[in-house]
């Protein structure tokens, strides 16, 4: 495999010429026999190179791939994710802020280096942290955001660097700051990433961690969502391929945010002692190691990205 591909193996079970008269034609005016044959699949989309075991180079246009290969023997891309901590700053979350920034490196450690039994290890990670209030109460000031970055000194600074929101009434605007995620662009395909656009979405997984005390509003306030409800937000978050993993109060919408493809989420407490118990639990260093390391493992796991 490099850098333009991956490489399959075209099963051929009878032998045939391209593309005149064959439906299931490979290349013009090649004689494929029957037999195997290691391929290697250059850029995307039509008009693609096949380059046939032997070196001859044969240009194509919409491969049939149900022909051609197995889903099975679909190369799968591994090892890459960008990672976004979406975080509750309401003025409880203090003690959750620190612990993070404390810890972060064990969640790094985690995934880059899961140990030998695991599945997958997350080699070309990059984190943006956001933060977010209550769009009701603090207005312009609800969000704050930082780029992705794969340095981990830069992580710390930027949890260090979010400010402290008072977030008014107790639901506060998560659904707004998941909208907010599912419009941000994306590079093209294969192309270098940019520190405010996700990678394209089979360049690499996407996975939002959220840590709140607080339960949210189940419609959104922000002008640019235009009044969107919850099956909107959901729409658009597995539209993207957006992975949610949630630390929460049990409460309703987090209940509803549970249905949500691919979301995983712990409840921390109830919302009448969710404040305590969310302090609690992330200034119990030892447990928060333990779940910044299961929380690494999952990324390793959803950091595998089919090729389109």
């Amino acid at each position: 495999m490099n850098k333009y591909g991956y490489v399959v193996e075209i099963k051929v079970e009878r032998r045939f010429i391209g593309p005149n008269g064959c439906p299931n034609s490979i290349g013009s005016g090649v004689v494929w026999d029957q037999g195997s044959y290691k391929v290697e699949i250059l850029g995307g989309g039509h008009n693609e190179q096949v380059n046939r075991e032997g070196g001859v180079h044969v240009e194509y246009d919409n491969v049939r791939r149900k022909y051609a290969m197995t889903q099975g023997s679909l190369n799968k891309k591994k090892g890459i994710a960008d990672i976004v901590f979406l975080l509750d700053v309401s003025g409880s979350m203090t003690p959750c802020l620190d612990a993070l920034k404390a810890n972060i490196g064990v969640l790094i450690d985690g995934f880059t280096n899961p140990g030998s039994n695991a599945d997958a290890i997350v080699k070309d990670w990059r984190i943006k942290v956001s933060g977010y209030s209550d769009y009701n109460a603090d207005g312009s000031q609800w969000w704050q955001e930082y780029p992705f970055t794969d340095d981990p000194d830069q992580v710390r600074e930027n949890l260090a660097s979010l400010e402290i929101k008072g977030g008014g009434d107790e639901p506060e605007s998560l659904l707004d700051g998941l909208w907010m995620l599912a419009k941000m662009p994306a590079t093209d395909k294969g192309t270098q990433p940019l520190s405010d656009s996700w990678r394209y979405k089979s360049d690499a997984a996407r996975v939002v961690i959220i840590f709140t005390d607080a339960s949210c509003h189940m419609e959104l306030a922000i002008p640019e969502a235009g009044g969107a409800g919850f099956e909107d937000v959901v729409r658009k978050v597995q539209s993207v391929g957006m992975r949610l993993s949630v630390y929460c109060p049990e409460a309703d919408c987090y209940h509803s945010i549970s249905s949500i493809d691919k979301a995983e989420v712990e409840f921390i407490g109830s919302l009448s002692d969710a404040v305590d118990k969310m302090a609690e639990f992330t200034s119990n260093t030892e447990n928060f190691e333990k779940t910044l390391d299961q929380l690494a493992k999952s990324i390793s796991a959803s950091a595998v990205t089919p090729e389109l």
